[in-house]
């Protein structure tokens, strides 16, 4: 008696075209997924860019600015954007990521606290916030996060999106 293994071309066939269709239903879903994280992880190098200018400014007891510019930030000794030297760089965002304002100092003095660029002390108690969105066109899942920093020195990310109260939402109270 002959014993036969293995699958026919039918089978195999089947297969294919079912792995077919469960891809072309995932892969927007996939790329979706890319997109947020995207938004999501450049949210999250400029908040610790932000704590780390904060950080530095605490430990050299002196101004540390963070500095962004366009798809670019970086944290640098003293209270310019443009001379002292660069302690820390990011040179580019993600691609088709989108941060507003595109350029922007935050100065950190050495108690840790934001300062103006004429070194008074910011006040108030709102945040001050940097949106990142991505760039085009979106539907109802793209996802558009902040950061927020207060006078204090505080920063956070948040999401713009959720109603008021929920621990992730942006309040402006940081």
């Amino acid at each position: 008696m002959l014993s036969v293994r293995g699958f026919s071309l039918i089978e195999l066939m089947v297969t294919v075209a079912l792995m077919g269709v469960l891809m072309t239903m995932g892969v927007p879903a996939y790329q979706e997924y890319v997109a947020n994280t995207r938004v999501r992880v450049t949210a999250g190098d400029i908040r610790e860019g932000l704590q780390l200018a904060r950080m530095e400014a605490i430990r050299r007891n002196d101004r540390v600015s963070f500095c962004l510019d366009g798809a670019a930030w970086s944290v640098r000794s003293g209270a310019d954007c443009r001379g002292g030297s660069e302690l820390r760089g990011q040179q580019e965002t993600r691609p088709g990521i989108r941060v507003s304002p595109d350029t922007l100092a935050v100065i950190y003095d050495g108690r840790g606290r934001t300062r103006s660029a004429t070194d008074a002390e910011l006040s108030g108690a709102g945040a001050a916030r940097i949106a990142v969105t991505r760039s085009g066109a979106c539907d109802a899942e793209c996802l558009a996060m902040a950061v927020e920093y207060s006078p204090g020195g505080m920063v956070r990310a948040c999401n713009p999106a959720l109603p008021a109260g929920d621990p992730q939402a942006c309040d402006g109270g940081v």
